[in-house]
C-alpha cells in the first residue's frame, strides 16, 4: 500500500481503539427499576487491546490511537492561529464561561506548541500532482463518509467523540 493508504488505515484503526476505550471507561454496569451505574469496565477493555485476548492485535490498536493522537494534535497546531485572534470568540451561551473557555482553548493550544513530534503531513500527497490530487479528494471523501457513517451510532457520546475526531482528521488534512 502506498503511504497515503497505510496512514488512513492507521486513523481508521485509532479512531475505533479511541471509541472502544471511552466505551470502555464509561460502561453501562448495571440497569434496573430506574437506576443505571456506569463506569470503568476493566474486563471490556482486555477483551478489546489485552494481547492475549486479542491475538497480539491490542499493541497495534494502541500504537494506531497515538497515530491518531499525533494527527490531531498537529490539526490543533493548524488551527491555533484563528483561535488565537482577539477578534475571534467563543459562543457556549454563557457569557462569563466564553472568556474561560477561549482561555482554556488558548492554554491547550500553548501546551501543542510545546510539544515536538507533530504529524509532518508534507511526505503525503507528494507525488504526481494529478494522482496526488484524486487521492487526496479520495481521502477526503472517505472521511466525510466515515463522519456519515457516525450520524447513525445509536450512543449520543460514542457518536460526539467520533465526529469530532473524524472533523479533526478532515482539518488536518484539508490544507494540504
Amino acid at each position: 500500500l502506498c503511504l497515503e493508504k497505510r496512514v488512513f488505515y492507521r486513523l481508521i484503526s485509532g479512531l475505533h481503539s479511541s471509541i472502544n476505550i471511552h466505551l470502555c471507561a464509561e460502561f453501562l454496569l448495571d440497569e434496573g427499576w430506574g437506576r443505571t451505574m456506569w463506569g470503568p469496565n476493566i474486563l471490556e477493555f482486555r477483551r478489546r487491546f489485552d494481547t492475549a485476548e486479542t491475538k497480539g492485535e491490542g499493541i497495534r490498536r494502541l500504537k494506531n490511537l497515538y497515530f491518531l493522537y499525533l494527527i490531531e494534535l498537529r490539526a490543533l497546531y493548524k488551527v491555533a492561529p484563528y483561535f488565537e485572534r482577539a477578534i475571534v470568540n467563543l459562543y457556549t451561551g454563557n457569557t462569563q464561561e466564553d472568556g474561560e473557555t477561549k482561555e482554556l482553548l488558548l492554554q491547550i493550544f500553548n501546551e501543542i506548541k510545546g510539544f515536538p513530534m507533530h504529524f509532518d503531513e508534507k511526505s503525503m500527497f507528494a507525488g504526481h500532482k494529478m494522482e496526488a490530487k484524486t487521492l487526496k479528494e479520495e481521502f477526503r471523501l472517505h472521511f466525510k463518509n466515515i463522519s456519515r457513517i457516525m450520524d447513525c451510532v445509536g450512543c449520543s457520546k460514542c457518536r460526539l467523540w467520533g465526529k469530532l475526531q473524524v472533523s479533526l482528521l478532515l482539518l488536518c488534512f484539508a490544507y494540504l
